[in-house]
């Protein structure tokens, strides 16, 4: 009898959830009450597989996709995996510049897109940058075509085409390629996570198994779909378990909870942002969240004493701390959502998954850190990714000679194994409402505006998000914050332009003329850094 621990594929369990229970309703968006049974999506799924390979797409070319969560993002996702392809989501912040660089490394031959989203104008972006793109083939639109979009194929099109034809689906293994999930590099330039197919089925199976989510869960999420949360956990977690998927386009506090409330959600999976901002938000006793029972909440900024507050007065009495990373196919640590320690400590490993801690790079250590002791969080699992599309070099600095992933994140393990977060990172990332951001590539952007002689791009703390971005720079007198802002938005997603921006003459340097961004850090928090004049808001 097939067990769902014998289905390595994110294809495979969506035909054994049709097998099993095919009216069942596996993804529901309410706004527009949108909704796809297991036979739908399976169907669906299938005429897209069978289209794109009649068009002469074969396993391993890469297809990307950039829109926002919705039911139609799952059946291309289901459909790429179907047919052997490989999936590469695109941030939805990502400018023209940003989705050059992922198309053009990845050497994408498609791209399946929605005209906009808020705005961020994809189809604009796209025209703009085309012609540098010379590995993409096509473009295809989801949603109703527009004036904007004529002569472009839609998604539509595709499943009508599909539905005509009886091509046979290539066999997809266990190890082959899944997706190519981007993350950013502290070189300024992000780097594609190549995750198996095996190791994003086996990560949302194993995280929901430890949570207790079983086929009566109803799950809701606030995780966009290109994030490896939701790529490797969530949505293949909904498929292992028959559970439920209830989606939003965006997070909204207001409607999150309408949405928990009407559709009696079980399941919640958030971030301290969010959490955070449900939890105070003044309209909250307006619902009744009480059917909440389990939830994940993940970042390094995670504070226990919010987790114990949501578990005791959403209430969502399970809700756990989490960790995990797209390198080792999204999470590796997930407490029992009744552990004592569920809010303190992000717990033990997943079945699979080992965590060691070792002495941080550089720093001098006899032995290894013991319990308690703080050093650099490594991992080892074989769900890991398969290493970093074309930058060999890199994927072999990213592991250990013995196979031991470097998360360059700091933490500590107690004396049971479970992990316990610092918040600090051997690597220079800010972590802003959930979104992993390296300044390398904020200030490689700034580097080139003729006004800046130096920056320094750095996080500080923020009550509601965390942590925001900051820089610090040394420019001509007529350059203004507006200036460096206006070009860094025209350039970067709006979530990592800084919010502030600091004027030095002459940036604070170690003895072998490196910034110290400590010190900046410290500075700023004590107000002791003048602000570059001109308005950035």
């Amino acid at each position: 009898m097939t067990t769902q621990a014998d289905i390595v594929t994110i294809a495979a369990a969506l035909e054994f959830r049709r097998a099993e229970s095919p009216t069942a309703v596996a993804v529901d968006f309410p706004a527009g009450d949108r909704r796809l049974t297991f036979e739908e999506w399976d169907d669906a799924a299938t005429c897209l597989a069978r289209a794109l390979t009649d068009e002469g797409m074969v396993p391993g070319d890469r297809v990307a996709l950039l829109a926002e969560n919705r039911p139609e993002w799952m059946i291309v996702q289901l459909g790429l995996a179907r047919a052997g392809l490989v999936a590469v989501p695109v941030n939805t912040h990502f400018r023209a510049e940003e989705l050059s660089y992922v198309l053009r490394q990845s050497r994408s031959r498609m791209l399946f897109l929605t005209e906009s989203f808020r705005s961020n104008a994809f189809l604009d972006s796209l025209r703009e940058i085309e012609s540098g793109l010379p590995a993409l083939e096509r473009a295809v639109v989801i949603g109703s075509a527009s004036e904007d979009s004529a002569g472009l194929a839609t998604l539509q099109d595709m499943l009508l085409a599909g539905a005509g034809s009886q091509t046979a689906l290539p066999a997809v293994s266990a190890g082959d390629a899944c997706a190519i999930i981007y993350t950013s590099g502290t070189t300024g330039r992000p780097k594609g996570a190549t995750l198996s197919h095996e190791g994003v089925m086996a990560n949302g199976r194993l995280t929901f198994e430890r949570l207790g989510v079983t086929g009566n869960d109803v799950v809701t999420s606030i995780v966009p779909m290109f994030h490896s949360a939701s790529y490797c956990t969530c949505l293949p977690g909904c498929l292992a378990t028959g559970a439920t998927y209830v989606g939003l386009e965006t997070f909204d506090a207001v409607e999150m909870m309408r949405v928990i409330q009407d559709r009696r959600a079980t399941v919640h999976i958030g971030v301290p942002t969010t959490f955070r901002a449900m939890l105070n938000h003044p309209e909250r006793h307006r619902f009744d969240l009480s059917s909440l029972r389990v939830g994940t909440c993940g970042g390094a900024d995670t504070d226990p004493a919010l987790l114990e507050e949501c578990a005791r007065t959403f209430p969502i009495p399970g809700v756990v701390q989490v960790y995990g990373l797209t390198e080792a196919s999204a999470l590796a640590t997930c407490p029992d959502p009744t552990a004592e320690t569920r809010f303190a400590t992000a717990g033990p490993p997943l079945p699979r998954y080992e965590v060691r801690i070792a002495p941080i790079p550089g720093e001098e250590a006899a032995a290894a850190p013991g319990a308690g002791e703080l050093g650099e969080i490594q991992l080892r699992t074989r769900y890991r990714m398969l290493g970093y599309f074309d930058m060999d070099e890199e994927s072999h600095a990213t592991f250990t000679d013995d196979g031991w992933l470097r998360t360059g994140d700091v933490g500590s393990l107690t004396i049971d194994g479970d992990l316990v977060l610092n918040g600090a990172r051997i690597k220079d990332i800010i972590i802003r409402g959930g979104e992993n951001i390296y300044p390398a590539e904020i200030e490689s952007v700034l580097h080139r505006h003729p006004g800046v002689h130096e920056a320094a791009v750095f996080g500080v703390p923020d009550d509601a998000l965390g942590e925001v971005v900051v820089a610090a720079v040394v420019c001509d007198a007529s350059t203004t914050a507006e200036q460096l802002s206006a070009f860094c938005a025209e350039r970067l997603a709006r979530f990592k332009v800084p919010t502030v921006f600091f004027t030095l003459a002459e940036m604070p340097l170690t003895a072998s003329g490196k910034i110290r961004k400590v010190e900046l850090q410290s500075r700023a928090r004590d107000g002791a850094l003048q602000e570059l004049a001109g308005s950035v808001s």
